[in-house]
């Protein structure tokens, strides 16, 4: 399998945005999805979160990433769903996420 050059392609989309040419949006915000406004259990960290965004990125491929936000009004990201990036980091947090994230 050839590597991915991330480098590389942020060059490129840079350089078509300064053209005018067009370049795909790496991040999609869903207004409807399932999983907005839920309550989700850390077990890892013991606490309780809320489902603030949830958004579709892109990183050599796919993925859902939440935007979690606790009672203090701390946030944090969670890659929740893999649906086609090879990216390795993004399918290793699916894994984990997946075992610590508990939807109550």
């Amino acid at each position: 399998m050839e590597k991915f050059d991330l480098h590389h392609y942020r060059a490129i989309r840079k350089e078509r945005k300064k053209r005018g040419l067009p370049v795909a949006e790496l991040k999609v915000v869903l207004e409807d999805h399932e999983l907005l406004g839920k309550q989700v259990y850390d077990t890892d960290k013991q606490k309780y979160y809320i489902v603030e965004s949830v958004q579709k990125h892109w990183l050599m491929g796919w993925y859902i990433l939440l935007l979690l936000r606790d009672k203090e009004d701390s946030h944090g990201l969670r890659v929740w769903e893999n649906i086609s990036s090879g990216n390795e980091t993004i399918i290793d947090l699916e894994k984990v996420n997946k075992e610590t994230l508990k939807f109550t």
